[in-house]
């Protein structure tokens, strides 16, 4: 196998990660310089990571995550070699997320809690614009949503939210 299990940051606290394939986005404070991380991360069982030829070891390495990095990992037995994309996008606040799943008489929905008033939040779902709010006194709330994936961005950062039935 030639797996990421796990990626953060030494000495950086990591507010969201999200792996999705072979692509692993972090979400980090914006007071974070990204040019200089130093990625501390677990493998499959004797797997190695590289960037192009050069091999990685875990809290050694600072690398500039201003754009995703792509790196690769070769299994043990060097028969597999798998791109790993990671992505870093910056926080531009303290923002929780909730949902509510759907239930058989009426839709789920999403709530957004942030401390930066006025931002407008985009609710995507199937690459398209669903809706747009803005964030009042804090919050803002989605309805009636259906089952489906969601995109919720805000800014540079993309959380994604899923809306199940709940039974």
């Amino acid at each position: 196998m030639a797996d990421i299990i796990d990626f953060e940051f030494a000495n950086v606290t990591t507010k969201d990660k999200i792996f999705n394939n072979n692509q692993i986005t972090l979400l980090i404070d914006s007071s974070e310089d990204i040019t200089t991380l130093s990625p501390t991360f677990e493998l499959s069982s004797g797997a190695k990571l590289y960037i192009g030829t050069i091999e990685q070891t875990s809290v050694e390495n600072s690398i500039d995550f201003s754009n995703p990095v792509l790196f690769n990992v070769l299994s043990e037995d060097q028969s597999i070699i798998e791109e790993w994309t990671v992505t870093v996008k910056l926080s531009s606040g303290n923002v929780t997320y909730y949902k509510k799943d759907a239930v058989c008489y009426e839709g789920g929905a999403i709530k957004i809690v942030s401390t930066q008033n006025n931002e407008e939040v985009e609710l995507i779902k199937d690459g398209i614009t669903f809706s747009k709010q803005t964030i009042v006194n804090g919050e803002t709330i989605f309805n009636n949503l259906e089952i489906a994936t969601y995109e919720v961005k805000i800014g540079s950062i993309i959380k994604e939210i899923i809306i199940n039935l709940k039974e």
